[in-house]
């Protein structure tokens, strides 16, 4: 038998090392690669429209919420049974009548499903494209101040 020498045992062990270090970097390319399929598979797409200028409008957005306080207007928007239906009550618990209410009916969880129907009366009948979570964000004027009001509802 012949003996192995000492540069060539390092040399062996070398050789492994490397493999090793380049089945290790491997293994994270091909984990990571995994996780970019993954990320772009799994994209709904959703993204704010006009981010910048939202921003830039959020001291007016703050203002209206607080002249909606001031008001002391109680609404209620609900869903049931496939209508959708809106009450707006004064300080005093008083009916009140909008001349016109829009509901804008949003998917929060996927893009393009979108719509907005006019309630006459407080109701309107509603058909969701499809099951899940739903914003409904509801928007009227009486006597020339505006009110809005949002709820969230999983449609089955």
């Amino acid at each position: 038998m012949s003996e192995i020498s000492m540069s060539e045992l390092s040399r062996r062990e070398g050789k492994k090392f490397a493999l090793y270090l380049l089945l290790a970097f491997l293994v994270v390319l091909a984990v990571n690669a995994v996780m970019v399929t993954v990320a772009i598979k799994s994209f709904t797409g959703l993204t704010t429209d006009h981010p910048y200028e939202k921003g830039i409008a959020y001291n007016k957005v703050v203002a209206a919420e607080e002249a909606q306080e001031k008001l002391g207007w109680q609404g209620n928007i609900a869903y049931e049974n496939g209508v959708v239906s809106f009450t707006l009550k004064d300080k005093g618990e008083k009916a009140i009548k909008p001349e016109k209410t829009t509901v804008e009916i949003t998917r929060p969880t996927q893009a393009g499903m979108d719509f907005s129907v006019e309630l006459v009366g407080g109701k309107a009948e509603v058909q969701f494209p499809a099951k899940g979570l739903w914003e409904l964000r509801a928007k009227t004027s009486y006597k020339g101040n505006d009110y809005q009001i949002s709820k969230r509802i999983v449609v089955e």
